[in-house]
């Protein structure tokens, strides 16, 4: 039963992601930058499709093993950041809510890393 189930999964989850991609864009991001902190590699081109087609400009800033220094520059003049704990170092997290608390830039924090979710996180967010 369970093969059968990861068969589904698998078959239905790329048709979910373009129903999403073909969907109506999300609220006007123009000229906005938004980097995104963490998440799943093989995510990261429909995230940046999301923002790009509201108009944003997407950076990804890989939460584990960048330095510092790299993701303090990818947050300058952030717009809005995108933060995936779960795919990010506690150092990583710190720098981006001491960017936030500092700066009021706004933070998105997603609790999961999934297409429909950053799509929700995003249209609240805007």
């Amino acid at each position: 039963m369970r093969p059968r189930g990861e068969l589904l999964v698998r078959e239905t989850a790329p048709a979910a992601a373009r129903d999403l991609l073909t969907s109506p864009a999300p609220a006007s991001l123009v000229a906005r930058r938004v980097p995104c902190v963490g998440g799943r590699a093989r995510q990261v081109p429909v995230y940046r499709e999301l923002v790009e087609r509201a108009g944003g400009r997407f950076t990804h800033v890989d939460g584990t093993s960048v330095g510092l220094a790299a993701l303090r520059s990818a947050l300058m003049d952030a717009d809005l950041v995108i933060l995936q704990p779960a795919f990010a170092n506690q150092s990583a997290c710190q720098a981006v809510q001491s960017h936030r608390a500092r700066l009021g830039v706004r933070c998105l924090q997603l609790d999961k890393t999934c297409v429909p979710g950053f799509l929700q996180g995003l249209a609240q967010a805007i």
